[in-house]
């Protein structure tokens, strides 16, 4: 029984949420349900860029802890300046593995991130919830898997 016990809680450790300095948004496809994350709103507060992802990218819980292990893999400070290159216009590559390392058996793919500008049309639909526009000052990173670039790198 204390063995149980014991792997209970490890569990229940690890499905703890962390805290982060935003909230991931989601997107009704349908005008309904399922709402499926595509983007923070907060980090332009603190000094970040935004994250946003096509809402169906990863699905439900892909894309906010693609999103979320983003963050967690910027803030490094070995990593930030992967994150000042993107915001100097670099595309920067990163692994899933190497986004989440401790995810057994991850897929073999490359996530992307490049910043995007305000009139992206991405960036509209993630951004501009009440037709007002987009904030002017809006940084936004756009995550998406390598060889899946197909929007119009003209408006970047």
């Amino acid at each position: 029984m204390k063995k149980k016990k014991k792997r209970t809680q490890k569990l229940s450790e690890k499905l703890k949420k962390k805290k982060y300095p935003y909230k991931v948004y989601a997107d009704r496809l349908t005008g309904g349900p399922p709402y499926i994350p595509t983007c923070t709103h907060g980090l332009n507060k603190i000094g970040w860029p935004e994250f946003f992802t096509d809402p169906l990218a990863f699905g439900p819980q892909g894309n906010a802890r693609n999103i979320d292990a983003a963050y967690d893999y910027f803030k490094k400070p070995k990593n930030k300046k992967k994150l000042e290159a993107i915001l100097n216009g670099e595309t920067i590559e990163i692994p899933i593995k190497t986004l989440i390392p401790k995810w057994r058996n991850a897929p073999l793919y490359t996530l992307c991130f490049r910043k995007v500008s305000n009139d992206f049309e991405a960036v509209k639909q993630a951004f501009d919830f009440d037709g007002s526009g987009v904030d002017p000052d809006l940084v936004a990173v756009q995550i998406y898997v390598k060889g899946d670039d197909y929007q119009n790198k003209s408006r970047l």
